[in-house]
């Protein structure tokens, strides 16, 4: 897992290491996969281009997850609200984009909701099991291909990189947070 936060400090304390049950940041974008493994990088290269690309308000965290499985679990806990980002097996046509909330998990039923050994979403749910799960909002998109170490995205996949970001920006404006695409001066949707 690795964190691309341009506002991280040398000897900076991870969110989470002093959480005592208090949320640390208003809203975790966590963006999860395997960019070695084709379509699974989905989430990750989401989460990049957010950092790359916008400056987030400190309530606002923005973390590529990587394949960090339960050592996410921290992080998770300490925040008010989730966006996961991750790609999901729901058996559709590869690029198509789902969304649901973490209440709505037991009524996925046939949807594998993470193609990850250990999930996001179990991730989510050791969580609650601890009394501390954040509502989350997973948005998925069904890969094309996973079977090429370091083939990167699908054509199919990678050309929804765009709407997905949109999503994530349109549910932080949702919540009043508006971050702020690099070198523009105001935040996007405060005008």
């Amino acid at each position: 897992m690795s964190r691309l936060n341009e506002l991280d400090a040398p000897g900076a304390e991870a969110p989470g290491a002093s959480m005592n049950n208090q949320a640390m940041f208003e809203v975790l974008v966590l963006g999860v996969g395997n960019v070695m493994m084709g379509d699974e990088g989905l989430g990750v290269q989401v989460a990049r281009n957010l950092l790359q690309n916008y400056v987030f308000p400190p309530e606002v965290e923005v973390i590529d997850g990587g394949t960090g499985g339960l050592s996410l679990l921290s992080y998770i806990r300490s925040a008010r609200r989730v966006i996961v980002i991750d790609a999901i097996q729901a058996g559709a046509e590869p690029g198509s984009i789902f969304m649901f909330d973490s209440d709505q998990l037991e009524e996925t039923g046939g949807v594998k909701t993470s193609v990850h050994d250990i999930g996001i979403i179990d991730v989510l749910k050791t969580a609650g099991l601890l009394d501390d799960r954040a509502p989350a909002t997973i948005i998925g998109v069904q890969p094309g291909k996973m079977d090429e170490f370091g083939g990167g995205l699908s054509p199919e996949v990678g050309d929804k990189i765009g709407r997905v970001i949109q999503m994530v920006l349109d549910h932080l404006a949702e919540a009043g947070f508006f971050p702020r695409a690099k070198g523009v001066d105001a935040p996007l949707g405060s005008e």
